[in-house]
């Protein structure tokens, strides 16, 4: 079946929201295997939900799945990932809820056929927390984590203001393109981080 021909009948179909998605993203992952076309789309969430999500190991619990040794387990991403088997747990529940995550016939948690990227209408207060969290983490890596596994550096530079706009959409671009360049189509072995800030310091 086609998507086009699944959302025709989708409307006379009762089922829940989540259901539908589910449907939609396995035709999805039908007709990229046939295209062998990477589907890349972003996930946008209403900025009530989005503050849902706004934690930084909402998208590392997604990474993670595509580790080597994963184990759908609260007590693993706890583990893992340095965070309380409570949080583990209600993310989980998010991701499954919003459609991002999916189990498998297997099981096992999986991610949606999608490249996700939570970029919602999200309050901005729920952003920083967000980015706090991402620096958080690369504050204790920088004495946790062995110089081989990791790369830190800053620079100060002067710019007029104007050009800010551009500089982001840089910074922005620079930053996809380090994913895509390291998507290799798994299983991977450790999930990482990449936090960028840039401030005014006069």
């Amino acid at each position: 079946m086609t998507l086009e021909a699944y959302k025709k009948i989708s409307t006379h179909l009762k089922i829940t929201k989540a259901q539908a998605q589910w449907f939609e993203n396995k035709i999805l992952a039908q007709q990229n295997k046939k295209t062998k076309t990477p589907r890349k789309d972003i996930i946008n969430i209403k900025a009530t939900d989005g503050s849902e999500l706004a934690p930084w190991y909402h998208q590392a619990i997604v990474e993670a799945t595509k580790l080597k040794d994963f184990k759908p387990t609260a007590r693993w991403l706890a583990e893992r990932l340095s965070i309380s088997e409570k949080e583990a747990s209600e993310a989980v529940q998010r991701l499954l809820r919003f459609g991002i995550l999916f189990v498998d016939d297997n099981g096992q948690w999986v991610p949606a056929d999608l490249n996700t990227v939570i970029v919602p209408e999200v309050p901005v207060d729920a952003i920083k927390e967000e980015v706090k969290g991402s620096l958080l983490r690369a504050h204790r890596a920088m004495d946790a984590v062995p110089f081989g596994k990791k790369f830190t550096g800053a620079v100060l530079f002067s710019m007029t203001t104007e050009h800010l706009k551009k500089f982001f959409q840089q910074l922005d671009e620079a930053q996809i393109g380090v994913i895509e360049s390291t998507d290799e189509g798994g299983p991977y072995d450790e999930v990482y981080c990449l936090t960028t800030a840039i401030f005014p310091v006069t």
